[in-house]
């Protein structure tokens, strides 16, 4: 009976050490940080964005990462809204 248990108890903790070696592996990026990054490259070519613009989209979303939807949205959209959607909220100044 004591073996069975320490058997099945090694078994959990194998199991539980397995499950947090997962989690560790997991991406800890925020949705703010995707944002920066799709930012970055935005900034690159012809029709980027300026610099300008780069600090006042910035300053907003960190403003809005108290609520978690508003950088989501901004990453989750389509590549090709993107511009768009920065123009209708204002955030680009030639717009």
């Amino acid at each position: 009976m004591y073996e069975t248990a320490a058997t099945t108890a090694a078994d959990g903790m194998m199991l539980l050490g397995a499950s947090i070696k997962d989690a560790q592996l997991l991406s800890s990026q925020t949705k703010f940080d995707q944002c920066v990054e799709i930012l970055n490259g935005m900034l690159k070519g012809e029709n980027g964005i300026s610099n300008k613009d780069y600090f006042r989209i910035v300053r907003e979303f960190m403003e809005k990462e108290k609520s978690e939807y508003y950088p989501a949205l901004f990453v989750g959209m389509d590549a090709s809204l993107r511009k768009e959607w920065l123009i209708e909220e204002k955030l680009l100044e030639d717009y």
